[in-house]
Order: C-alpha cells, then sequence, then structure tokens
C-alpha cells in the first residue's frame, strides 16, 4: 500500500504544497510502478492533473475512483472544483455532488475524513478543511496523516502556533514521517528559529540524502539565514539529483542577480530555468508568474533581464490569459519598461475580468497621473481613501505621485506622503525571512524609488562634522542598508547607499561601498565619478584625479558626462588652478543634459550597454544646479563678480519654480557677501521661505552672518529661536542649545537641551550634552550631582561611565573605582553590546588615574585589557551598521596606538610595531599611526619597511608638510 512509503507520499504533499501540480503527478506515477492501481496513489494522479488544469483527464480519473469508501467525499470535492472551473460550470452536477458531500461526510471515517480534507487543503480551501480535519482527529488521534495536515491547516489558516503540537505529536507516533518534519520546520521557520528548523529537515536528509524536497527546504532556509554562498551550494546540489529541478534553478538566478549582480551569466541561468519549468512544468503558469514578479522587482531595471521577466510572464498568460494577477504584472512589467499603452491594456483587461481587484484600479489611476490626467486622477485617489480601510502603501504611494507631478505642495509635504508610502510598505515585510516572498514584498525596484525622491528633497553638499544629519538622509540610509544587505548585489542600491553615506559625512564607508562595486562591476561609471567626489571631499586631489582616470580608462565616453567636468573642476580649484576649472565648468554648461533639460519620463527608462556605464543614474537636477554654483563659485575666486552675478541670474532663470531655487539664493548670499552687502546678504535669506528646501541652510547662513558680520549675539540666537517656534521638535531644540554653547551660554543651553529631553526623555544623547555643558561652566559640583541622579534612577545607566571619567579628572579616585569597580563586576553577568562598550572604557578610565599618578605598568596592564576586551567587542559587530563599527574601530586604534606609544617609550620597538600593524590593518589612513610605524621601524633598523610605510605615506598624504619631513 501507498500509505506505507511515507516519503513518496510526502514528496507527492510537499510539490502540492509548491504548487508543483506536475511534479506532484510524475511522483505519484512512480509510486504505481510499485504498488499497481493502488487508489490513493491514483486519486493523487487525478488531483494534480486537476490542479494543472487537465480537467477532462484528471474528471475521467476521479469518476472511476468515486466508490472507494476511503475517496469517496474526497473525489466528489475534487469533481466540485473541476465542473467549477470549465468556461460552463454543470449547475446541475454540482448541485447534485454537493448534496452527497452533506450526506456523506457524517457517515465517513477518519481516513475518508483526512483525504476529503486534504483535497480541500490542496484546492486552496484550507478555512474549509478545518471542520473535516477536526472530525478526523477527534475520531482517531493516532491517525499520524491526520495530525501533520491539522497542523499545516492552522498554518494555512494563520494559527501557525497552535501547530507545533500536532507536528510533534506525529513525530511521536511516525518518527521519519518527513511530512511532519516539514511541518515542525515551518513552524520553526516562522517563528524565525531557522537553525531548529535547518535541524529537522537535516534530519530527513541524514536518513535519506538525495530526498529532493529535503534538499530544496535546506536550500531556502540557508537564505532564510542570509547566507546565499550556503544557498547556492545546496542548490548545486539539488541539480545534482534533478538537473531540471524548478526550485533550485530559480534560486541560482536569483543568487546570480541578488547576490552576485551578475547579469551576464544570469542571462545563461535563465535559457536554464526556462527549459526546466518547460520540461518539468510545463502547465504551470504560477511557476512562470511568480519568478517573473521577483525578478522584475530585484534586476534594477537592467532592460535584458526586464525582457526574460517579461517573457515568463508571456508564458504564464497564454496558460492562463484570463488570471487578473498575471494582467496586473503584466501592466506593471509594462509600466517599468515605459510601455505606457501595454500598461492601460493589461490594467483595463484585469478590471473587466474582475472588477473589483485594487490593485488593477492602482494600475490605472497610476498611468493616468503618468499621461497627465491629473483631475481624474484626483478623484479616483480621494474616491478611494474614503472607501478603504486602512492607508495601503499602494495608495499612499499614488498620493505621493499625484502630489510630485501636480506640483502644488511644498517639497516637505510631498516627503511626508512619500514617508507614508514607505512606513506602509515596510509594514509588510515584518516577519518574513529572506526568500523570494521577501525579495517580492521588499520590491527593491520601489525602494529606489523612494530614496530619489528623499535624495531630490535633500541638499547634496555633504555635512561637516557637528552638522545635523537631513531627516532625508537618516531615512535613506536605513531603508538602502535594509535593501543592499537583502539584495547585495543590486548596483544601484549600492550606489545610492555610498552617496548617502558621502552626504553625510562619512566618507570611509562611501570609499567602502564604492570599492564594492568597482570589485562587482569595473565598468560601473559612475562610482567612480563619487569615488572622485569623496577624495576631492578628503581634500586627496591625486587620487580624486586618478579615480576619474581609471573609470575613463573603461568608459572613454565618461569625459562627456557633466559630473566628470564638474569634479575635474573641483579637484583643480583644490589644487587652486581656478582658470583651469573654470574653462572645464563652461563646457560643462554646454553639455546634453544640464541646460534646457526635457522633462525626464517619469519611468525610468531602460537605456542601452554603453548608455549605462556613462550614467547609471541621469543626471540631477541637483547635478545641474551644481554646474552653475560651481562656476559662480570659481569666478568668486577670481574676483569676477559681475560674470558670477550674471551666472547666478541665468541660473535663477533656468530653475525658477524648482526645488533647487533656493539653493541658488544661498549661492547669492555668498556674492553678496563677497561685495561686502551684508545687507543684501539678509534679505535673500529672509526671502526663503519655510516650506521651501534648503530652509535650515538658510537660516544657519543667516545666524552665521549675524554672528560673524554683524556681531550680534542677539539676532544670532532669534535666528535659531525661530526654528524652535516654527517646529518645536527635539532636533530643533538641540540645534538652538547648540547655538547657545557656540557663543559661550551654557546655563542657557542647559534649559533648552532639558526642555527636548522632556520631550524625549530617554534620549541618551541629550543627557551627555547637559552633562557636559555643566562641565563647561566648571559647575562640576551639579556636573556631578546631575549624572549620580540618572545613575540612581537607573543603575546601568552608560551616564555611570561619564560620571566615573569626571570624579577620576577631579582626582575623585576612590569614588570613580567604587563606581568602575561595580561594573567591572556585572561583566560576567552582562554580555549585552552596551555594557561591553562600557567595560572598554572603565579600563581606560583605570589607565588614566594610573598614568596620572605615574604607575606605568598598571597602566599598560589596563590598556592591555581595554584593547582585549575591545578587540572581543569588534568581532561580535561584524554585521552592525558602519557608524557603530567606526566608532569602535577609533577606539581600538587610539588604544593601540597609546600602547604603542608606552612601548616606544621604552625601547621595546617591536611591541609598538605589532600594536601599530593592528591599528594600521583597520585605519591605513591614520597618519598618526602611519608616522610612529615609520618611527618604530626606523628605530628598529628595518629600514626596507620603513621605506615601504614612507612611500605609501607619500601617495597617500601627498600634501602634508610633515610626511615630507
Amino acid at each position: 500500500m501507498a500509505e506505507k512509503d511515507l516519503y513518496n507520499l510526502s514528496k507527492i504533499f510537499y510539490y502540492f504544497r509548491e504548487r508543483y501540480y506536475n511534479q506532484a503527478y510524475v511522483t505519484a506515477h512512480e509510486g504505481l510502478k510499485r504498488f499497481v492501481n493502488d487508489g490513493i496513489l491514483q486519486f493523487y494522479s487525478a488531483l494534480a492533473q486537476l490542479m494543472d488544469v487537465r480537467l477532462h483527464e484528471s474528471m475521467r480519473e476521479l469518476e472511476q475512483l468515486r466508490n472507494k469508501p476511503e475517496l469517496t467525499v474526497a473525489t466528489l470535492l475534487a469533481l466540485i472544483h473541476a465542473h467549477k472551473q470549465h468556461k460552463t460550470p454543470d449547475r446541475e452536477a454540482i448541485s447534485e455532488y454537493e448534496v452527497k458531500v452533506k450526506e456523506l461526510r457524517k457517515q465517513v471515517d477518519d481516513t475518508a475524513l483526512f483525504y476529503a480534507a486534504h483535497t480541500l487543503y490542496i484546492i486552496g480551501k484550507a478555512d474549509k478543511a478545518t471542520e473535516y480535519i477536526e472530525r478526523a482527529t477527534k475520531q482517531n488521534p493516532t491517525n499520524v496523516f491526520a495530525i501533520t495536515l491539522k497542523g499545516w491547516i492552522l498554518i494555512a489558516n494563520d494559527i501557525a502556533k497552535e501547530s507545533k503540537q500536532y507536528f510533534d505529536a506525529a513525530l511521536k507516533l511516525e518518527n521519519n514521517f518527513p511530512d511532519a518534519a516539514f511541518g515542525y520546520a515551518k513552524y520553526r521557520e516562522i517563528r524565525s528559529n531557522f537553525s531548529q528548523a535547518l535541524e529537522y529537515v537535516n534530519r530527513i536528509l541524514a536518513t535519506k540524502s538525495d530526498y529532493l524536497p529535503a534538499v530544496l527546504e535546506n536550500m531556502k532556509l540557508q537564505l532564510c539565514m542570509q547566507d546565499w554562498e550556503q544557498c547556492e551550494d545546496v542548490a548545486q546540489r539539488a541539480f545534482r539529483i534533478d538537473s531540471n529541478c524548478v526550485e533550485a534553478h530559480k534560486y541560482h538566478y536569483l543568487y546570480l542577480l541578488c547576490k552576485e549582480g551578475n547579469y551576464s551569466d544570469a542571462q545563461q541561468a535563465f535559457s536554464r530555468l526556462l527549459q526546466a519549468i518547460d520540461i518539468s512544468e510545463p502547465k504551470g503558469a504560477w511557476q512562470y508568474y511568480e519568478i517573473s514578479q521577483v525578478v522584475a522587482r530585484v534586476c534594477g531595471r537592467n532592460p535584458q533581464i526586464l525582457q526574460q521577466s517579461e517573457l515568463l510572464l508571456q508564458r504564464a498568460l497564454e496558460i492562463d490569459s484570463a488570471n487578473p494577477d498575471y494582467l496586473i504584472e503584466g501592466g506593471y512589467q509594462a509600466l517599468m519598461a515605459n510601455k505606457m499603452n501595454e500598461a492601460i491594456k493589461f490594467y483595463k483587461s484585469a478590471a473587466k475580468t474582475q472588477g473589483e481587484n485594487m490593485a488593477a484600479v492602482y494600475g490605472i489611476i497610476h498611468c493616468q497621473i503618468l499621461e497627465g490626467k491629473y483631475a481624474e486622477a484626483k478623484q479616483q485617489i480621494e474616491f478611494q481613501h474614503e472607501v478603504q480601510s486602512g492607508n495601503a502603501a499602494e495608495l499612499s504611494h499614488l498620493r505621493a505621485i499625484l502630489a510630485k507631478y501636480e506640483n502644488v505642495l511644498a517639497p516637505d509635504q510631498i516627503v511626508q506622503l512619500f514617508d507614508t508610502a514607505a512606513e506602509q510598505h515596510f509594514k509588510n515585510l515584518r516577519g518574513l525571512p529572506l526568500g523570494k516572498k521577501y525579495l517580492l514584498c521588499l520590491n527593491p525596484d520601489f525602494i529606489l524609488e523612494i530614496v530619489r525622491e528623499y535624495l531630490n528633497n535633500t541638499t547634496l553638499k555633504p555635512i561637516d562634522s557637528g552638522q545635523t544629519l537631513d531627516p532625508s538622509l537618516r531615512k535613506s540610509s536605513g531603508i538602502l542598508e535594509q535593501l543592499t544587505k537583502a539584495v547585495p548585489g543590486l548596483l544601484e542600491g549600492l550606489f545610492l547607499l555610498a552617496k548617502v553615506k558621502y552626504l553625510s559625512g562619512d566618507t570611509n564607508e562611501a570609499k567602502n561601498v564604492l570599492r564594492r562595486i568597482i570589485d562587482q562591476e569595473a565598468t560601473y561609471s559612475e562610482a567612480y565619478i563619487l569615488l572622485a567626489q569623496v577624495y576631492t571631499r578628503e581634500g586627496n586631489t591625486h587620487l580624486a584625479y586618478e579615480a576619474l582616470e581609471n573609470g575613463l580608462s573603461y568608459n572613454f565616453d565618461l569625459k562627456t558626462h557633466p559630473m566628470y567636468h564638474l569634479i575635474r573642476a573641483r579637484i583643480l580649484k583644490k589644487e587652486q588652478k581656478y582658470e583651469e576649472a573654470c574653462k572645464l565648468l563652461q563646457a560643462a554648461l554646454n553639455l546634453p543634459g544640464v541646460k534646457k533639460q526635457q522633462q525626464t519620463e517619469t519611468i525610468k527608462t531602460p537605456r542601452t550597454k554603453t548608455e549605462q556605464m556613462i550614467s547609471s543614474v541621469p543626471i540631477s537636477i541637483q547635478d545641474r544646479v551644481s554646474v552653475y554654483l560651481e562656476l559662480a563659485e570659481i569666478q568668486l575666486l577670481l574676483n569676477r563678480v559681475h560674470e558670477a552675478s550674471i551666472l547666478l541670474q541665468e541660473a535663477s532663470t533656468e530653475f525658477q519654480g524648482t526645488s533647487e531655487e533656493s539653493r541658488i539664493l544661498l549661492t547669492n548670499v555668498d556674492l553678496a557677501l563677497k561685495r561686502g552687502d551684508i545687507n543684501q546678504a539678509i534679505e535673500t535669506l529672509i526671502q526663503i521661505k519655510s516650506d521651501q528646501a534648503y530652509y535650515l541652510q538658510s537660516r544657519e547662513k543667516l545666524a552665521e552672518i549675524y554672528l560673524k558680520h554683524r556681531r550680534d549675539k542677539k539676532l544670532y540666537i532669534k535666528t535659531y529661536k525661530e526654528l524652535v517656534d516654527r517646529d518645536p521638535t527635539p532636533q530643533a531644540l538641540v540645534i538652538l542649545g547648540d547655538a547657545y554653547m557656540s557663543i559661550m551660554e551654557p546655563e542657557k543651553a542647559i534649559e533648552v537641551y532639558d526642555a527636548a529631553l522632556r520631550q524625549n526623555n530617554r534620549d541618551i544623547t541629550l543627557m551627555k550634552k547637559i552633562g557636559e555643558a555643566y562641565i563647561k561652566t566648571h559647575a562640576y559640583t551639579k556636573a556631578i550631582k546631575y549624572y549620580e541622579a540618572i545613575v540612581k534612577a537607573e543603575p546601568q545607566s552608560e551616564l555611570r561611565i561619564n560620571l566615573a571619567d569626571l570624579l577620576s579628572k577631579l582626582n575623585q579616585n576612590d569614588q570613580a573605582q567604587r563606581i568602575l569597580d561595580q561594573l567591572l563586576k556585572e561583566e560576567v553577568q552582562n554580555t549585552n553590546f552596551q555594557h561591553a562598550q562600557q567595560v572598554t572604557k572603565a579600563y581606560e578610565i583605570f589607565a588614566n588615574m594610573f598614568e596620572q599618578s605615574k604607575q606605568f605598568d598598571e597602566t599598560k596592564k589596563y590598556l592591555i585589557r581595554a584593547k582585549e576586551n575591545q578587540k572581543k567587542l569588534l568581532k561580535r559587530i561584524q554585521l552592525e551598521e558602519g557608524d557603530i563599527q567606526k566608532e569602535n574601530q577609533k577606539l581600538y586604534c587610539n588604544i593601540c596606538y597609546r600602547l604603542a606609544t608606552m612601548y616606544f617609550d621604552e625601547h621595546d620597538y617591536e611591541s609598538a610595531i605589532k600594536d601599530l600593524k593592528e591599528a594600521s590593518a583597520i585605519d591605513d589612513r591614520n597618519l598618526k599611526i602611519q608616522m610612529m610605524l615609520t618611527k618604530a621601524y626606523l628605530n628598529s633598523e628595518q629600514y626596507e619597511s620603513c621605506e615601504q610605510i614612507c612611500t605609501y605615506m607619500n601617495k597617500t598624504f601627498p600634501n602634508d608638510n610633515s610626511v615630507q619631513i
């Protein structure tokens, strides 16, 4: 009997769950070779044909099985479903079967109830299957098939937490039942316990190493654990079992696209994937559709890959041309390819097939916006907003797009609409592990659109140290970190992340990301341009020029890109070669796309390969304005005030009414200051209203003029107070507090910081600022009392380190030691990250105290402990965000440097070199470390190593006099 072959039956069940209906049919037929005329296998064979839309064959086979007692109800339910699939259903037959089902279901045993429940589960009616499976398990609590199916039905009905007990019970009854093990693994996967899920899958493989369903589940779980490489290895293992394994081909294809970003190999992999589906699931419309959806969203709109996703979708539509989901996807992909008319046809066909399909309605509204039919789109959006409960991500997105193209709202209001869309979008990702569904819901294409909108509404000038980070940059960074973690091969995602890091002032992280891009795709010209910008920002004109030349070597057409001219000009400006820079920028102004740019297509048009190499991201309005403003600045440096004035007037006309208009006004302010016209500068800044982009920058500049040029501290503070009056957020209050600190009024700064803290009473950064303000006023007693009050309320607050540090500096070492001893006692019990950071700082404070008392051996001992602890901490945070890593790496390097200094003073040059090399491995651009390493090599007579470091420093720090000496 087939029921005895648990592995074969479980394989059939698995293929049904995964919608591989032809594979379920093939597996059932393989079983029939062993169990000839087995009714159960014949039934699953017929059911597989039914799900594969081979209606006539399935109905004929089902009719032959109706008289088998254990299958009577199941076959009737399958026949009802089959009749309903016909274009002209036989209502009389359906009615007759339904009456028989009602009559028989009360009479049959637990086995018949199981097959009935399983049939309903397979045809997508898990809710109706519940009644049957409940009765089956009550009749026979030891029916392992029924107990396992009950677990699967609970998962299908979103009650996964209750499923565990049934899979547990099934495995106790039959330890070698793969379907129950798969169920338990799925429960663990839903609970995000992937290692335990993998353990249960591997138990099956330990018994039967070539069992394909277990290999495929292992493959998926590797990706759940975010291990693309292991996922790919297991996919290759699946190919050795079945070269036409569709699921393995899907994951291999996604590996090349998402992890490697290798589109040329992906095109070859696509041919094998298509062939595999054609052979294994020739009528499996859903299999073509599912992978087409994912590919379209992760491919970065690569034209060749988009064509492949369209071909997959075409196959699905050839099999099931009236499926509204397939038609809607056709509309979505047509929009991606900028085929507006085709998109409208798809959406209208979907709406006609299924009138209440919201996705079709949203698609039509989207097309209306892109066609400029704003009134119609607005009316539809307002109607949908009224009738819908909640605020769907798609509807929020459409409202944002409409606001953008209507251009009737202020930029910050449009950004708020995109914020809402993004929040709704990311809500749908909660709890999903990395896999096909996650990638589909993540929709990288949508995320890139959101980020582009954020960047369109932020300044493209990198912030200086201590400046407040623009919220749009902060949001973009968080979104892109999540995106590039899931899809590390998406070049545009990485490029935008590098750009955001650069604008946020994090040049080291920007360079790291750009190097990843260049390692992955050496012809990505835009990366070289941005890398040159980063080096220019750091003052390293030699490496900036080298980056541009490297990009040029891969693609000579890069020379025609306006950004190439802009960066070259900035390099020349750094070198004070103003005339050459001026000529370059004048040439840039005449390049296509800089002046009087045609309205860009709303949809990002796929470009040719050459065009993609020249610019993976079209020149933005901010970069166009940058060409004008950079040229104006250079003309001012050349004292050509009149020419700069004419150019800025031209720019004002060119960009009137855009988000960049206020940025041009800011440069006009520099022009007025150059002329010594302070009043004109102030009047220009006052013109920039609170709803315009660059309003915050305008107020910061206005305050600076009041302070530096008017020497008027009252107006300086008044300007920042107006920011608080307009929007009394903690961020605005902190800016005002910082302003008070800059004019040496810490008492008032404390009042403002306190007000900010009342709005956010757990903000540790604010608490630190208040403590530092007390110290600035030399109110050390108040500072101590402030810190003590916080530590008393929260004994493990990280501010106890600040308290101990202050006490040690005031020579109150006994009190400082008590705090630090208590903190170090907690080390064994407390293993969290914040505590580990405090331990390093505690060792450092001990080292400082012993250094003050000239106990150098003790100083060294505690520095070594600090270093060892920090080294462990760095290993723990390898996968953390860049800022966290950077801060802790810097601390580690400082400790290494301090130790090396002590060894150096003791003439222990080998120990000094060891610590300096460890620091250099983390930060090879730290001049202080490189200089000391050179001296250590020199003093230890390691002249060759000394010369190598000198050569490196000359190349890396060409303008530093200390290096030359």
